[in-house]
Protein backbone atom coordinates (compact mmCIF):
# COMPACT_ATOMS: atom_id res chain seq x y z
CA UNK A 1 0.00 0.00 0.00
CA UNK A 2 1.37 3.43 -0.93
CA UNK A 3 2.04 5.94 1.83
CA UNK A 4 -0.96 8.28 1.14
CA UNK A 5 -3.38 5.34 1.14
CA UNK A 6 -1.85 3.94 4.33
CA UNK A 7 -2.06 7.33 6.05
CA UNK A 8 -5.70 7.68 4.98
CA UNK A 9 -6.54 4.20 6.22
CA UNK A 10 -4.69 4.69 9.51
CA UNK A 11 -6.48 7.98 10.14
CA UNK A 12 -9.90 6.55 9.32
CA UNK A 13 -9.34 3.56 11.60
CA UNK A 14 -7.96 5.51 14.57
CA UNK A 15 -9.74 8.87 14.31
CA UNK A 16 -10.94 10.05 17.72
CA UNK A 17 -14.31 11.08 16.26
CA UNK A 18 -16.16 9.43 13.41
CA UNK A 19 -17.90 11.30 10.61
CA UNK A 20 -21.33 10.90 12.22
CA UNK A 21 -20.10 12.40 15.49
CA UNK A 22 -18.49 15.33 13.70
CA UNK A 23 -21.64 15.89 11.66
CA UNK A 24 -23.73 15.95 14.85
CA UNK A 25 -21.50 18.61 16.40
CA UNK A 26 -21.61 20.68 13.21
CA UNK A 27 -25.37 20.40 12.73
CA UNK A 28 -26.06 21.20 16.39
CA UNK A 29 -23.88 24.28 16.02
CA UNK A 30 -25.65 25.40 12.86
CA UNK A 31 -29.07 24.87 14.45
CA UNK A 32 -28.08 26.90 17.52
CA UNK A 33 -26.74 29.74 15.38
CA UNK A 34 -23.16 29.40 16.63
CA UNK A 35 -20.79 31.82 14.97
CA UNK A 36 -17.95 29.27 14.98
CA UNK A 37 -18.06 25.52 15.46
CA UNK A 38 -14.96 23.71 16.64
CA UNK A 39 -14.80 19.94 16.24
CA UNK A 40 -12.17 18.25 18.42
CA UNK A 41 -9.43 19.39 20.76
CA UNK A 42 -7.06 19.99 17.88
CA UNK A 43 -9.48 22.58 16.42
CA UNK A 44 -9.87 24.20 19.83
CA UNK A 45 -6.10 24.41 20.26
CA UNK A 46 -5.58 25.90 16.82
CA UNK A 47 -8.43 28.38 17.38
CA UNK A 48 -6.89 29.48 20.68
CA UNK A 49 -3.51 29.94 19.00
CA UNK A 50 -4.97 31.98 16.13
CA UNK A 51 -7.03 34.16 18.49
CA UNK A 52 -3.99 34.82 20.68
CA UNK A 53 -1.58 35.54 17.81
CA UNK A 54 -3.48 36.18 14.58
CA UNK A 55 -0.35 37.46 12.85
CA UNK A 56 1.32 34.07 13.37
CA UNK A 57 -1.59 32.12 11.87
CA UNK A 58 0.17 31.98 8.51
CA UNK A 59 3.58 30.98 9.86
CA UNK A 60 3.32 27.46 8.47
CA UNK A 61 6.68 26.32 9.81
CA UNK A 62 5.63 27.28 13.35
CA UNK A 63 2.23 25.59 13.00
CA UNK A 64 3.83 22.41 11.64
CA UNK A 65 6.34 22.34 14.47
CA UNK A 66 3.48 22.35 17.00
CA UNK A 67 1.76 19.28 15.55
CA UNK A 68 2.37 16.25 17.77
CA UNK A 69 2.81 13.84 14.84
CA UNK A 70 4.41 16.24 12.39
CA UNK A 71 7.16 14.65 10.34
CA UNK A 72 10.49 15.97 11.48
CA UNK A 73 12.69 17.58 8.87
CA UNK A 74 15.68 15.65 10.23
CA UNK A 75 13.97 12.35 9.39
CA UNK A 76 13.69 11.20 13.01
CA UNK A 77 10.51 9.83 14.54
CA UNK A 78 7.56 12.06 15.32
CA UNK A 79 7.72 14.24 18.40
CA UNK A 80 5.31 12.13 20.45
CA UNK A 81 3.63 8.76 20.15
CA UNK A 82 -0.03 8.70 19.23
CA UNK A 83 -1.89 11.94 18.87
CA UNK A 84 -2.67 13.18 22.38
CA UNK A 85 -3.78 16.57 21.06
CA UNK A 86 -6.73 15.12 19.18
CA UNK A 87 -9.72 13.86 21.09
CA UNK A 88 -13.39 13.36 20.46
CA UNK A 89 -15.70 16.21 21.15
CA UNK A 90 -16.20 19.73 20.08
CA UNK A 91 -17.33 23.09 21.23
CA UNK A 92 -19.65 25.73 19.86
CA UNK A 93 -18.74 29.35 20.40
CA UNK A 94 -21.49 31.97 20.61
Amino acid sequence: MALPEKMNSDFRNSAPLDAAGAATIILDGVRSGARRILVGQDAEGLDGFVCAKPEAAYDYALLASMAPNAPRPDGLASRSPGNPGAAAGGRMLP
